[in-house]
């Protein structure tokens, strides 16, 4: 599988039209651009760094004069094209068109395994399920062949509100992740955020755990700790959607609602998130990509 790469938004245009005949006269400049809807307008993505600052020059001057010829000659130079062109309205699609435009590669496998572990479990075959993807029995067990059982407890999930929920903040969160920063981060974070917040969760309860919550918590610390290191990378979350984190978080270890939680893979998964935004932004290679 070949990890996505980083894309660079450029600015956000109100006019989806006026916004294609800028991608098509950038075509036209061997620039490959692309738009993916954005509130009520489209963003400009571009894929090449090195031509960033020539975009941005480009793009005043549409700005300036949005109706001279030459952006008008662009699109019609381009209209036999076979390549993708943006779709202006088709509102039935509108709704898979935006999820996918979020998500990258890496975000999809793993809400696709998770789907498909779900069903199998929802078909009657939970006990198949857990018994080929529940974490390690036992300590002794920790160094035997089954090692993949590190992170397949991350996509049990025990109610379809569980794996929707969990879903959607790993969709929203890691989409998110993979937009501003590519697939290798995102990987990376899945890895650590599911293998060690399960071990912190099997050595205080036991294997009998499941579920995307501390890998979630694990985006939830990144994306905080990084939109405040590393703004310019462009993650951020709103106050009410941190609180709204934190405050079910302590609800969690209170255990005021339904049947107990994996408390601690959500605390292993915020510290081992937060730790390797941390990381990055303190690196000076982290905080130029």
């Amino acid at each position: 599988m070949t990890l996505g790469v980083a894309v660079i938004e450029i600015a956000t245009l109100s006019s989806p039209r006026a916004a294609q005949a800028f991608v098509d006269y950038l075509a036209t400049q061997s620039i490959a651009c692309q738009l993916r809807p954005e509130g009520q307008g489209v963003m400009l993505l571009l894929h090449d760094p090195g031509q960033e600052s020539h975009v941005r020059s480009e793009l005043q001057k549409f700005v300036e004069n949005p109706s001279h010829p030459r952006y008008m000659a662009a699109s019609w130079e381009r209209s036999d094209n076979a390549g993708v062109r943006f779709d202006y309205g088709a509102p039935g699609t509108g709704l898979m068109r935006n999820f996918l435009l979020h998500a990258g590669p890496v975000n999809l496998i793993v809400l696709a395994i998770c789907a498909v572990v779900f069903l199998f479990s929802f078909l009657g075959m939970l006990g198949y399920v857990r018994y080929w993807l529940q974490f390690f029995p036992s300590i002794d067990a920790l160094t035997g062949w089954q090692q993949w059982r590190w992170l397949t407890p991350a996509f049990i999930h025990f109610s379809f509100m569980h794996l929707i929920m969990n879903a959607l903040w790993w969709w929203y969160l890691g989409g998110q992740l993979e937009q501003k920063e590519g697939s290798r981060p995102l990987l990376i974070l899945f890895l650590l955020t599911a293998a060690l917040p399960n071990f912190a969760q099997f050595l205080l309860s036991g294997p009998n755990f499941g579920g995307l919550s501390g890998v979630v918590y694990g985006l939830f610390g990144y994306v905080w700790v990084r939109g405040m290191m590393a703004p310019t990378v462009g993650l951020s979350l709103t106050p009410g959607l941190t609180g709204f984190m934190l405050i079910w978080l302590v609800i969690g270890f209170l255990g005021w609602f339904g049947p107990p939680m994996a408390n601690m893979a959500h605390f292993g998964g915020l510290l081992v998130g937060a730790g390797y935004a941390a990381t990055r932004s303190i690196n000076k290679k982290g905080l130029a990509e």
